[in-house]
């Protein structure tokens, strides 16, 4: 006799995206710049910790023009494992300090997320994925509904003020 097995498998996908908040009228030429970061896996197998598409060595960046969300790109998963990633803004390509930094008016903010997928295999071919977030600061994760998870950035712009003082 001769035995046939068909197997089933499809990946688990998830998708990171980001707000943005901010108070100016005008916003910066280009708009702000978020980078997401692969990080660390539990995948079987030495692999790379997937990424949306047109990343270029585990990194990709976006720019925020409006409030609107911006998004990353979906990230399909081929294997179960828990994926790390982190989010953080960024000015001419340069991590902002943690402290925020000023510049033209323009705070920027310093907080960096740290994002989660746990991607589990299911007896019938199919992936289930479970998000979790925290800022880097934070000890503990918290738990994100379906398989969008969004960070939130916030910057503010005040005027400077320029005073005569006669004597």
């Amino acid at each position: 006799t001769v035995d046939f097995r068909n197997a089933y498998a499809e990946n688990g996908e998830a998708d990171i995206q980001l707000r943005k908040a901010y108070n100016g009228d005008n916003w910066p030429t280009g708009g702000f710049e978020f980078k997401l970061t692969a990080g660390t896996n539990t995948a079987d197998g030495e692999i790379d910790t997937p990424m949306p598409s047109d990343s270029t060595e585990g990194t990709k960046t976006v720019h925020a023009t409006s409030v609107e969300a911006v998004d990353f790109g979906g990230i399909a998963y081929e294997k179960a494992g828990v994926y790390n990633y982190t989010v953080q803004e960024m000015r001419n390509g340069n991590a902002i300090p943690a402290d925020g930094e000023t510049v033209n008016g323009i705070t920027y903010d310093g907080r960096v997320y740290e994002i989660q997928v746990n991607v589990v295999a299911n007896d019938n071919g199919t992936k289930t994925v479970t998000l979790k977030k925290k800022l880097s600061t934070a000890t503990e994760y918290s738990d994100v509904d379906g398989t969008t998870v969004t960070v939130d950035f916030r910057n503010a712009y005040a005027e400077n003020g320029e005073a005569d003082i006669q004597l």
